[in-house]
């Protein structure tokens, strides 16, 4: 990931933490969150710069959470999540999330 890598780790690891009793209570229950749910979670200028630099930033951060991951400092597992639609059947899709080790 290099030196914007390890710029981006503090954040995202203090964006991994629940904050506050309901999201204590739902780490109990369904631990992790998504990639593009920890960009919405990230300070106000780390996201502007990760949208500045990246048409998908939900991308590079999906590449730092893995490294996290491989450094011991983030547990992860994917999820099936399945849509059910009206007309249309349903959609599957899996999903990685991601919580702090």
């Amino acid at each position: 990931m290099g030196a914007r890598g390890d710029v981006l780790m503090q954040p995202l690891l203090a964006a991994l933490r629940p904050r506050g009793l309901r999201e204590r209570v739902r780490a109990a229950v369904a631990p992790g969150f998504t990639a593009a749910q920890l960009l919405e979670r990230l300070p106000e200028d780390v996201r502007a710069e990760l949208e500045a630099a990246y048409p998908f930033p939900a991308e590079p951060l999906h590449a730092a959470l893995l490294e996290l991951v491989a450094r011991g400092s983030a547990r992860t597992r994917r999820v099936r999540y399945t849509v059910v639609l009206n007309t249309k059947g349903h959609r599957d899709m899996v999903l990685d999330v991601f919580w702090p080790a």
